[in-house]
């Protein structure tokens, strides 16, 4: 007789939550407490006020600047409803953005970019080739950036993006539009031609051209910071019923779309404007000197034959919480039979020394003593030592110990 399978028992395993380190080295869990209390880890001295801008439509830059005005102020949290309870934990009131961060905020964006067409960008969407839609969206806004980032003799540390509903509704990679509202578009070349010109181009070279509009994915955002990374433009996108949820009504008279309360709100863009001023809020407190966390990332090109064909990135995330990103090189590193990503000796090696190399020249000295990777796992091939951090050994004597990789 089969015995019976023994009843499954989950086991629950309870981490706690990190603490973090915020001004005068007071240590707090929740970042919106320890702002709120102490301010910001870093030193207030090198980042004394804000300069941003923002590019959008007139209605959408007219939004931002209503916007801006109520983050030089004091935001409540809202009023508990009939459901909730009479304290919420996470809901914490925002200062006002010189109070939490210990920097000024000006009311008026220094630089602006308000005559983009609402018109010309919702036609642009509705082109019937979606990278072509996407494409010709963002170009809009690249050419603006690049050309106002090139043209101030003071350009802004980072720029506010604000995007119609229309660009998150059609600019996804599973969007679709319907066909009796489709426009005819200029590219000619399908994305499978475009494909085979990776192996077998042309003379002259003019597939190739129109073809490039498929390097880039169809999500707006994605592809808009790929293209604005070697200007160094930083940039945060927001729409413009985040801004004002109010103007954007159903026939019912409900809201389009539900958003957080204008206090959340103004904690999550407030800090993200923060710290991409180049401002740090916090840092993970007790980290230990000397370690150097690197985290792995893959993404597979949609324009080569060869399935395998994939490009590896990697982010080093220091002891005070800075980070850097290295781009990996390009190989034969998906394998079709296990559905993973693995780099060779020779490029896991390449990759582990611009990381050693970088970490060495921030901290002006000896090699990190410890690393660990984040997943997915830098695994090696050909032959390669079984151990994930192999060639990270090899190049340096000074790794005593290394952090098994997470998978």
């Amino acid at each position: 007789m089969t015995p019976r399978p023994q009843p499954f028992t989950p086991r629950m395993l309870y981490l706690e939550e990190p603490q973090l380190e915020f001004r005068h080295g007071q240590r707090l869990v929740y970042p919106r407490d320890g702002l709120y209390l102490y301010g910001p880890v870093g030193d207030t001295k090198e980042l004394p006020t804000i300069r941003y801008g923002v590019i959008g439509t007139p209605d959408g830059v007219r939004r931002l600047k209503a916007w801006a005005k109520t983050m030089a102020g004091f935001i409540d949290i809202p009023v508990p409803g009939p459901r909730s309870r009479a304290v919420e934990p996470q809901h914490v009131p925002f200062p006002g953005f010189a109070e939490a961060f210990h920097a000024d905020w000006p009311v008026e964006p220094p630089c602006v970019v308000d005559n983009l067409d609402p018109e010309e960008i919702e036609r642009t969407l509705r082109i019937a080739n979606r990278h072509e839609a996407v494409r010709g969206t963002v170009d809009m806004f690249v050419s603006r950036l690049v050309a106002e980032n090139n043209r101030l003799e003071s350009a802004p540390q980072f720029w506010f993006v604000v995007i119609p509903e229309k660009v998150y509704e059609l600019g996804r990679p599973k969007s679709t539009v319907r066909r009796d509202e489709r426009v005819a578009g200029a590219v000619t070349i399908s994305q499978r031609r475009a494909r085979a010109l990776q192996s077998q181009p042309t003379l002259f070279g003019d597939d190739e051209r129109e073809a490039e509009v498929y390097q880039y994915a169809t999500h707006f955002r994605r592809q808009l910071k790929a293209r604005l990374l070697k200007e160094r433009i930083v940039t945060q996108i927001v729409r413009e019923t985040t801004l004002a949820p109010g103007d954007f009504r159903r026939e019912s008279g409900m809201p389009i779309r539900r958003v957080e309360d204008p206090a959340t709100i103004a904690w999550k863009l407030g800090t993200g404007a923060y710290y991409k001023a180049g401002g740090k809020p916090w840092q993970l407190a007790d980290v230990r000197p000397g370690v150097c966390y690197v985290g792995l990332v893959y993404k597979r090109s949609e324009l080569t034959s060869d399935k395998r064909h994939a490009c590896c990135a990697a982010q080093m995330f220091l002891s005070d919480g800075e980070g850097v990103v290295f781009r990996g090189a390009l190989g034969p590193w998906f394998q079709t039979d296990t559905k993973q990503f693995h780099l060779d000796k020779d490029a896991a090696q390449n990759l582990i020394k611009m990381v050693v190399g970088e970490y060495t020249r921030l901290h002006d000295g000896p090699p990190p003593s410890s690393s660990s990777t984040q997943s997915p796992p830098l695994r090696m091939t050909s032959g390669a030592a079984s151990h994930p951090l192999a060639a990270m050994k090899r190049t340096s004597s000074a790794f005593r110990s290394v952090t098994p990789a997470m998978t």
